[in-house]
């Protein structure tokens, strides 16, 4: 499985000289940045079918609009938002649990499960506040058009909390059972 997940991350990168060689510069740009996110979140090491899921379906998302389907339909991304910041909050837990940032579950008690909790899913709402930051920075630099303006980014941001908040919950239900 993390054979099959590093081969996607691979044609992410692989994507990007590909989509500039045939004059579709911004999706080059944007495979090119999806696809380092893909790479640097492998240090995780989450479990392989979680890695597997994540990459597949974050591969499925960037193909997908870099080959134009979402161009005429309407461009929120809010469900893509809130499925992959579900996957990516784990994998994020994984790779703080490594760094020892995070403990491998809580404590007993409520408010050790709560504080734990609060922790994983602003993981991944940090990692949502920073593709925002990255959509507009290549926006400004490379010209991507990836971010429609304020109210996408705020409905982004929603959908990345919902997302990670479920996660984190989930998440921490299964490690406090131990």
């Amino acid at each position: 499985m993390r054979r099959l997940a590093d081969a996607l991350r691979l044609a992410l990168l692989a994507g990007a000289p590909l989509m500039f060689a045939v004059g579709r510069t911004h999706a080059a740009a944007a495979l090119a940045l999806i696809g380092i996110g893909a790479l640097l979140l492998r240090a995780a090491r989450p479990p392989a079918a979680l890695e597997l899921t994540f990459v597949a379906l974050l591969s499925a998302d960037a193909w997908a609009t870099a080959l134009g389907a979402f161009a005429h339909d309407n461009r929120q991304d809010r469900p893509g938002h809130l499925v992959l910041t579900a996957l990516a909050t784990p994998v994020l837990f994984h790779l703080a649990r490594r760094a020892g940032v995070l403990p491998a579950r809580p404590v007993a008690g409520a408010a050790s499960r709560v504080a734990f909790a609060l922790a994983v899913a602003g993981l991944g709402l940090a990692l949502g506040t920073v593709w925002e930051l990255v959509e507009y920075g290549a926006d400004a630099v490379l010209g991507t058009d990836m971010s429609l303006g304020y109210g996408d980014t705020m409905g982004d941001l929603v959908a990345d909390a919902a997302g990670a908040a479920c996660a984190a919950a989930l998440l921490t239900w299964r490690v406090a059972r131990g």
